[in-house]
């Protein structure tokens, strides 16, 4: 796509995601973490992931985008907002994506991984977010969003994109932590305990 238009579609973007009302719940489980200086890996969905790119922007995170033609537009935007991007998926380079996200992270940066990505099945957990825990920061913060008014997309992850001006309620979990294993059946437990937790999230009154 042409480098102007993206651009254009950046400004837009800014000014669409400066209408949106924000209500966060459990801010103070990001700030405690941040104040001691802990490295934090984020749970996301997929088709929630809109309203986190704004509200996260520019605060030093990795996230690992697609390396599909799409990709590279999710790619372009993300750096826009100040994300650090590797290029990688679950069916294509999604090993080494993990790794790079690993790499990328340091000693400094925090990371978002949208668990059910790239192609799903929807709120189905994939192993790349527990790898990444167990060997950076032992631990996942599960977030999901509500939004007042939204159009949900016909498409595996249902994608939510929030109507200019509607309330974006944003809910953080608890902390769940992982042992080091990364043996295989302990992996599958980790994933279904996450998924049901992240379900249990979703379902909250908030």
């Amino acid at each position: 796509m042409n480098s102007l238009l993206l651009n254009l579609g950046y400004f837009f973007l800014k000014g669409y995601y400066k209408t949106l009302r924000y209500k966060i719940y459990n801010s103070e489980i990001i700030a405690n973490l941040r104040k001691e200086k802990k490295q934090i890996v984020f749970a996301i969905f997929h088709g929630q992931l809109f309203p986190f790119v704004y509200l996260h922007r520019n605060e030093g995170i990795v996230t690992i985008v697609s390396e599909s033609k799409d990709g590279e537009i999710a790619d372009f935007f993300l750096k826009k907002f100040g994300f650090q991007t590797v290029r990688g998926s679950s069916t294509r380079g999604g090993v080494k994506a993990v790794i790079g996200a690993k790499r990328k992270m340091g000693d400094s940066f925090d990371a978002a991984v949208t668990v059910d990505g790239p192609k799903g099945p929807r709120f189905e957990v994939k192993p790349g977010v527990i790898y990444l825990a167990k060997k950076k920061t032992n631990f996942v913060v599960p977030a999901v969003c509500k939004c007042e008014k939204y159009k949900e997309f016909n498409s595996w992850d249902k994608f939510t994109l929030p109507y200019p001006f509607s309330e974006v309620k944003i809910m953080y979990g608890e902390p769940i932590y992982f042992s080091k294993s990364i043996d295989d059946s302990l992996m599958e437990k980790d994933k279904e305990f996450l998924q049901r937790k992240m379900l249990e999230l979703i379902n909250a009154d908030f």
